[in-house]
């Protein structure tokens, strides 16, 4: 599952190019979706400008663990 997600996120970045700069702009407490787990959720966006795409919103969620740890659940880019 590790090398998937790894695979879908270099296929959707490279075309981007070079990170030039990127700005938190909102971070957010959310509810789960009814497809996710039940837990406790952070949302994060980006404001983000790479060689290729100027300026483009990212999105990385993250839900904390049984074990207390957050850990990434997703990456999206808008």
């Amino acid at each position: 599952m590790k090398e998937e997600w790894v695979n879908d996120l270099n296929r959707f970045r490279k075309p981007l190019g070079k990170l030039l700069d990127r700005k938190l702009v909102n971070k957010q407490q959310a509810e789960s979706a009814p497809e996710d787990p039940v837990g406790e959720y952070l949302i994060f966006q980006y404001e983000t400008s790479f060689e290729n795409k100027k300026s483009i919103v990212e999105a990385v969620s993250a839900i904390k663990d049984d074990d207390g740890k957050w850990r990434i659940l997703g990456y999206g880019i808008q």
